[in-house]
């Protein structure tokens, strides 16, 4: 679901009596209180899915992400066994999936990093054909990412996965920009990125609201992130 859904979908899984287990799988840079409020500590996983792709009509069609997959995780970082079973289950369904005892700095890292590319997006109407060839705008959001970044390590967040912190900022700052030109001009840029930022601008505006509480915490300049 998306994160602007939350505040209706919690009280309809309160009052379920048919489950005492619920995975979450959403954008997130808030922490989990708003969960534990509604159900409890006990009753809630957290993860990510590995795929993106759009609604064609009444049909979900998606494809899996190479570069990232499924990451599930508990609230307390623990690797219980129903994490286990869940995690067995999207292996069987074909979904390379993933364990993670950081959660909460795995989604806070990823509306670091989605938040400045759908800024960047949405500068040029959603075209990532069009992003990978404005000269100043895969730039910006680097730019933007590497200030994310900053914020969360100011904030004492861990900066998961590692792969992406080499990328933005462990290598000179061409190669994150070569790398995302490269992608933003292909299908998969169109499919994984473009197509959800067009259509979830509420949820991105959301993301982005809690992302700027969090830099107002860590109380360090942000221009690029400003822009996007």
């Amino acid at each position: 679901m998306r994160k602007n859904q939350v505040s209706t979908i919690l009280p309809i899984l309160a009052a379920n009596e048919a489950t005492t287990h619920i995975l979450f799988m959403y954008n997130n840079a808030a922490g989990f209180n708003e969960i534990v409020r509604s159900l409890g500590r006990g009753w809630a996983s957290i993860g990510f899915p590995g795929a993106g792709g759009t609604l064609d009509g009444p049909v979900v069609r998606c494809g899996l992400i190479p570069q990232q997959p499924t990451t599930l995780g508990e609230l307390d970082g623990g690797v219980t066994v129903r994490l286990k079973q869940i995690e067995s289950v999207f292996e069987k369904a074909g979904f390379p999936t993933v364990i993670s005892r950081q959660m909460d700095a795995w989604l806070k890292t990823h509306v670091a990093f989605i938040t400045s590319v759908a800024g960047a997006l949405y500068m040029v109407d959603c075209n990532n054909y069009a992003l990978a060839k404005t000269p100043d705008g895969v730039p910006l959001m680097v730019r933007g990412v590497r200030e994310g970044f900053r914020v969360l390590r100011k904030l004492g967040v861990t900066v998961i996965p590692l792969k992406l912190r080499v990328l933005f900022e462990w290598l000179p700052f061409s190669v994150p920009v070569a790398y995302w030109r490269n992608y933003l001009n292909s299908s998969m840029g169109d499919y994984f990125l473009a197509r959800h930022t067009r259509a979830a601008s509420e949820e991105i505006q959301e993301l982005a609201g809690e992302f700027r509480i969090l830099i107002g915490k860590a109380d360090i300049p942000t221009p690029a992130l400003g822009r996007l």
